[in-house]
């Protein structure tokens, strides 16, 4: 019975392995680089009892991923000491101010701002495209002219289509309004 145990015994210890010994020099930390010397620095100032932390933060990513060519140094977020602040500076140099500037800027808007100073020449792509803005209605004159113009054979507009259905032709007009007369109980 003595053999059988010494047998099991000597399986089982070579099953396990032995403890490894641990380093005796500490492997050094990757070394960190020095601060870029050119570029230029932003702050944004929070108010972090307003909980503006995050929008800040929404911002600082917006700022980095756009200018990532080397124009910006750093992006600061800084907790300000006057409560309802937010602001966004350059150098010192303030271009958004929540309470001059009417509430928090879309951020395209900012980034017109920081390449403004930044960068004036560089484009930002579709954030730069400025919509078109559409001509100033004078009033209801116009749009009846615009629904009344003359049909496509230069003659006058036909005086039994109504102006808002003129666009529609006279047989689908007169269609929409012999409809409305048999709901109505109107002879049209």
């Amino acid at each position: 019975m003595r053999s059988v145990h010494i047998s099991i015994a000597c399986v089982a210890t070579a099953l396990v392995a032995p403890p490894r010994a641990r380093p005796r020099t500490r492997r050094l930390a990757t070394p960190i680089p020095p601060p870029p010397t050119k570029g230029a620095r932003v702050v944004i100032s929070y108010c972090p009892g307003c909980k503006w932390l995050l929008r800040s933060a929404y911002f600082a990513q917006e700022l980095l991923t756009t200018f990532d060519g080397g124009e910006l140094r750093e992006v600061a977020l800084s907790p300000a000491e006057i409560a309802g602040t937010w602001t966004v500076s350059i150098d010192d140099q303030i271009v958004w101010d929540r309470k001059a500037d009417g509430g928090f800027p879309e951020a395209k808007i900012l980034k017109r701002r920081v390449r403004d100073v930044v960068a004036p020449d560089a484009s930002l792509g579709h954030s730069d495209a400025v919509p078109p803005k559409e001509p100033a209605s004078v009033g209801w004159e116009d749009d009846w002219l615009a629904e009344t113009s003359l049909s496509s054979d230069g003659s006058a507009p036909d005086p039994a289509v109504p102006p808002g259905l003129a666009g529609l032709g006279r047989d689908v007009a007169g269609a929409l309004l012999r409809k409305v007369g048999e709901n109505s109980g109107l002879d049209l």
